[in-house]
């Protein structure tokens, strides 16, 4: 997640990349359509597709691993000694896919989510969000995915990893 780049976003600048980013990623995923037709797997927007989505789009994602920063401290380093998750081009744009989704999902689901600009407040500053919780929590899809991918595919998690993610995020609506 590139957050200087969101920070350094003027509030126009946030707005502007907002509206680009959901009007490119709908086109987006509706390319997708058909291929996760032919996998058999139902692409609707409810809450209930989701995790079967997320876990089709996971299973076309890679990870790369890349070296600590030696300015880190020694635990740090000591606890990534494989190296920090990242992602290659062709998955980032996956994992866009995926963000939109998730976010998308939830706003369908409840008239009360909607798509804003991250919360000055908050590290998911000036990024596209599902605003709209309870206890005014913001769920940052492109962090949530990337998050949840990284520790299913560098960390061994199970993918049932997503049904968790979902169920969490789930329970925060109001």
């Amino acid at each position: 997640m590139n957050f200087a780049l969101f920070e350094s976003m003027s509030p126009q600048e946030a707005r502007e990349h907002l509206e680009g980013f959901l009007e490119t990623e709908r086109v987006a995923m509706d390319v997708m359509v058909p291929a996760l037709a032919q996998a058999g797997v139902k692409m609707d927007y409810s809450l209930q597709t989701l995790p079967s989505v997320l876990k089709w789009i996971l299973s076309n994602i890679t990870i790369v691993r890349v070296p600590v920063p030696s300015t880190e401290p020694a635990w740090i380093q000591e606890f990534h000694k494989d190296g920090l998750v990242d992602f290659p081009e062709e998955s980032k744009y996956l994992i866009l896919r995926a963000a939109f989704y998730l976010g998308e999902c939830f706003v369908r689901s409840n008239r009360a989510l909607s798509w804003r600009v991250g919360s000055p407040d908050y590290v998911e500053k000036n990024m596209p969000v599902v605003a709209g919780f309870q206890h005014d929590k913001e769920m940052a899809p492109m962090m949530v995915c990337e998050n949840v991918f990284g520790a299913i595919l560098g960390d061994g998690r199970p993918d049932s990893a997503i049904d968790t993610m979902v169920d969490t995020w789930t329970g925060f609506m109001p």
